[in-house]
């Protein structure tokens, strides 16, 4: 199944946008997060990194509270400019607990940011897993699910 994805891309943020159709199955499209279903690996043992723009947009949120702006700025860890990672795409990081959790994760497995903000805030990362996307060639690429989800696999 072929399905639009729209061409703006913390991956390219420079680039002028070119309208990419991926070819993908038709489940990717009614792919729904069902914790109970799972063991949650996707938000567990790596700081899930942010985009200048997704920071902006979550530390904007979580501003108007006190204690959401104290979470805020316990839980979100900004990161210094690197060679490789490109302030567009990871500007900061996810705190993770001591069981290697990220710090954002409920105690129900549910997503914080997702329940009290709405999934329009979630990263790049978070709101793509499990799904993944790869272009191929310019106009067309793939998109499959990571076989670590055991919802989408």
């Amino acid at each position: 199944m072929e399905s639009p994805v729209p061409p703006a891309s913390p991956l390219a943020p420079d680039a002028a946008p070119v309208p990419v159709v991926y070819l993908a199955p038709a489940f990717l499209a009614r792919f729904v997060c069902d914790p109970e279903a799972c063991h949650q690996e996707c938000c567990r043992h790596w700081g899930i990194p942010l985009g200048a723009e997704e920071l902006i947009r979550l530390l904007t949120a979580m501003g108007g509270d006190p204690q959401s702006r104290l979470r805020a700025d316990r839980d979100v860890i900004p990161l210094e400019e690197r060679e490789g990672f490109h302030p567009a795409t990871h500007a900061a990081r996810t705190r993770l607990r001591k069981d290697g959790s990220c710090a954002f994760l409920g105690q129900d497995l549910r997503c914080d940011i997702h329940r009290q903000y709405g999934e329009a805030l979630l990263g790049w990362d978070c709101a793509l897993f499990p799904r993944h996307v790869r272009r191929l060639e310019e106009g067309r690429g793939t998109a499959g699910a990571a076989l670590s989800c055991p919802v989408a696999a």
